[in-house]
């Protein structure tokens, strides 16, 4: 039955700017909350005037229906001190720009370093390991909360961007990790 309430979350605070999408959403048992990440977007930044076109923002929930955007000192933006951002991204962009694109976010059991507890794979601004631009490519970044993410290597995972949702999966057969993607080759 579809929820009567939709949509469970609208970009209501001014640092979100334009839109509030592509949620990642997991219940995390030691948090004792379902845990989202999405991805805010900025027109005006977009079209060159703004200090970042995507980024990171986080809300939990207790049932996974009616959620909260808590304020913290994580990541200020422009005016505000306290937002609900999470991440920027590593680097700025070719123009300046502040430009990430989360993609999957996960626990990480297996990871025997708490630090990379939680992992994302998506698109963030790198230096390009053979030309020395910085291009948004697949990467992955880790945190020990949730809120405090840095990248997992210098390196990115893929050095091309891939205009989809990036996704991973553990093969418990061979041990390893599996990411689809669509590597778009400019």
């Amino acid at each position: 039955v579809k929820y009567v309430g939709n949509p469970i979350l609208l970009p209501d605070k001014p640092w979100e700017g334009d839109a509030a999408c592509a949620p990642r959403v997991i219940w995390d048992p030691e948090y004792g909350k379902y845990r989202m990440w999405y991805t805010c977007f900025n027109y005006s930044a977009y079209y060159g005037t703004g200090p970042a076109v995507y980024y990171m923002a986080y809300a939990e929930s207790d049932d996974g229906l009616h959620w909260v955007k808590p304020l913290m000192d994580v990541v200020p933006f422009g005016e505000w001190k306290k937002t609900n951002i999470v991440y920027l991204g590593a680097r700025k962009d070719h123009i300046g720009r502040w430009c990430v694109a989360p993609g999957q976010v996960f626990r990480d059991e297996r990871d025997p370093d708490p630090n990379r507890r939680y992992k994302m794979i998506g698109l963030d601004a790198q230096e390009h390991p053979r030309t020395g631009e910085v291009n948004t490519e697949i990467n992955m970044v880790c945190s020990p909360d949730g809120f405090q993410w840095k990248l997992a290597t210098e390196r990115s995972i893929l050095d091309h961007h891939s205009d989809t949702s990036n996704h991973v999966v553990y093969d418990p057969d061979n041990k390893r990790w599996l990411l689809y993607c669509r590597p778009a080759i400019y």
